[in-house]
């Protein structure tokens, strides 16, 4: 998962721009929550407009944080949607 620190990111689906984001938002939950449930479910592909810095959270430390806030899956899978 990935959590835009600066910058602006652009999400694109076939072809197509069709959303932005800026600092504090993130992407690639959906791929973390569906793993081992039978797919890594890719639903867009993300292109930097010009310098960005991402934070990475990868699925061992995800998955710490899911056992310490439980409540926290369920927004995510609700965004996710």
């Amino acid at each position: 998962m990935f959590i835009v620190n600066k910058g602006i990111i652009e999400v694109v689906v076939d072809g197509r721009a069709v959303a932005q984001m800026k600092e504090g938002s993130y992407f690639g939950e959906i791929s973390l929550l569906s793993m081992g449930e039978g797919g890594n479910r890719r639903t867009a592909n993300i292109v930097s407009k010009g310098f960005s810095n991402l934070l990475v959270l990868y699925k061992n430390d995800l998955n710490e944080v899911l056992n310490n806030y439980p409540g926290m899956e369920e927004l995510l899978r609700k965004t996710a949607r």
